[in-house]
C-alpha cells in the first residue's frame, strides 16, 4: 500500500511546484508602441526639410517704400501729474473760452471820436469884499459852449482762456464860448462874457469775455475805478468893470459799465448799447474875484475862496451800431451812434450850484496791436 501511495504523492509534489513557478513569473511586456506625427507635420504646417508652400497674394494694397515703425506710446502720466492744479497751456485755444468770432487774446487799442456840445449849468455865487465898500455878491452865469471835438484813447490786455481783459483809457473835453452880457458895467453898458470847460477823465478797468445771453444776444461788463478832473469858468468883462468865477473839481472812485449788443441774422451789424457809471469822490475848489475902476482912476479889488468836499455821480449813454466785418482784421469793430454824459453836483458849495452834461455822436474803433 505503500508503493500505490509513493506515485500519487509524486504527482501532487509536481503540480505543486508547477503553480508555484506560474504564479511567481513576471508580468509579460507591453506591445510595440504605434508611431505619432510631429506636431511640425498637422495640417497647415511644413516638417523640417520640406519646401515651404507659396504664399498667395495680399487682398490690400501695399504702400510703397520701406516700413516706418509707429513711434513709441509715452507711458501714462502719474497721478500727480494726471491731477496737479497747474495745467500749463491745457485750456488756452480752447474753443468754449476762446470763441473763434471773439477778439482774440493779446494786446488791443480803441480809438474814439466823439462830435459832441458841452453845456455848463453855472450858478456859482459867492460874496467878495473889497476894502471900503460893501460886499458884493458875485454871480456869473455860462456862456454856450462851441460844438468839439474829444478824443478818447484806449490801451489793454486780453487774457487767454475766457479770463476776460484790463484796459487803461483816456478822454478829453476841451470847449470854450462867448455872449454879451446885457447891463453888466458900472455906467449901465453891455459886457463881454467868456467861460471855458477842460474835462479829463483816466479809466482803470477790468472787463468780462463777451457773453452770449440768448441768441443773438451778447453782453459785457467792466469794473474798475476812475480818476476825474473837471475845470469851468466866466468871466466878464466890461469898460469899469471885470468879475469872475471859477469852479475846479478833482475826484476818485469806483467805475463800472455794461455793453450789451443784438446781432442782426446774417449780417455782422448790430445794435449796440452802453451804459456806464461812476461815483466820485473828491475837492471842490471854487473863486471868486472883482476888480473895478473908480472914478478918481484908481483900481479896486477882491477875492474869495470856497472849498468843499463833494461826492460827484456820473453817467454815460451810447447808442447805436456796430460792425464787425468778417473780411477784416479779426478783432477789428466799428461803433457810431449818440452819446450823452452828466456830471452832477461838481460846483455844490456853500450857496453854489454847478453841473456839466454833454451829448453828440460818437466813432469808436477797436483793433488789435
Amino acid at each position: 500500500m505503500t508503493r500505490q501511495f509513493q506515485p500519487l504523492l509524486l504527482a501532487t509534489a509536481l503540480a505543486l511546484v508547477t503553480g508555484i513557478r506560474a504564479h511567481g513569473q513576471p508580468p509579460s511586456l507591453p506591445s510595440a508602441p504605434v508611431p505619432v506625427a510631429p506636431a511640425a507635420a498637422q495640417e497647415g504646417q511644413v516638417p523640417d526639410g520640406a519646401p515651404a508652400p507659396p504664399i498667395p497674394p495680399s487682398p490690400y494694397p501695399t504702400l510703397p517704400g520701406p516700413f516706418v515703425p509707429p513711434p513709441p506710446v509715452p507711458p501714462p502720466p502719474s497721478s500727480y501729474q494726471l491731477y496737479q492744479d497747474n495745467n500749463g497751456r491745457l485750456l488756452r485755444g480752447d474753443p468754449l473760452l476762446d470763441r473763434p468770432e471773439l477778439p482774440p487774446p493779446g494786446w488791443f487799442a480803441g480809438v474814439e471820436v466823439t462830435i459832441l456840445g458841452p453845456h455848463v449849468k453855472n450858478r456859482l455865487q459867492a460874496p467878495v469884499t473889497i476894502e471900503g465898500f460893501e460886499p458884493n455878491t458875485v454871480a456869473l452865469p455860462g456862456a454856450p459852449l462851441d460844438w468839439t471835438g474829444s478824443p478818447r484813447f484806449e490801451l489793454g490786455y486780453r487774457l487767454a482762456a475766457g479770463l476776460g481783459e484790463i484796459a487803461v483809457s483816456y478822454r478829453n473835453i476841451v470847449s470854450e464860448g462867448s455872449d454879451v452880457l446885457p447891463g453888466f458895467d458900472l455906467d449901465g453898458s453891455d459886457g463881454d462874457l467868456q467861460s471855458r470847460l477842460n474835462l479829463n477823465v483816466v479809466d482803470i478797468d477790468y472787463a468780462s469775455q463777451e457773453f452770449s445771453l440768448w441768441p443773438c444776444w451778447d453782453m459785457k461788463w467792466r469794473v474798475g475805478a476812475r480818476l476825474g478832473d473837471v475845470y469851468f469858468d466866466s468871466r466878464a468883462l466890461g469898460f469899469f468893470l471885470e468879475q469872475r468865477v471859477s469852479n475846479s473839481f478833482f475826484g476818485a472812485g469806483p467805475h463800472v459799465g455794461l455793453d450789451l449788443w443784438r446781432t442782426f441774422d446774417r449780417t455782422s451789424l448790430a445794435f449796440f448799447t452802453r451804459v456806464d457809471g461812476a461815483a466820485l469822490l473828491g475837492r471842490v475848489k471854487q473863486g471868486f474875484e472883482e476888480s473895478a475902476f473908480l472914478q478918481d482912476g484908481s483900481l479896486v479889488g477882491g477875492a474869495s475862496e470856497i472849498h468843499h468836499s463833494q461826492a460827484v455821480p456820473v453817467l454815460e449813454l451810447q447808442v447805436g451800431l456796430r460792425w464787425t466785418p468778417d473780411w477784416f482784421c479779426r478783432g477789428s469793430a466799428f461803433s457810431f451812434g449818440y452819446q450823452y454824459e452828466h456830471w452832477w453836483n461838481v460846483g455844490d458849495a456853500g450857496d453854489s450850484r454847478a453841473e456839466p452834461w454833454t451829448n453828440g455822436v460818437f466813432l469808436r474803433r477797436e483793433f488789435p496791436v
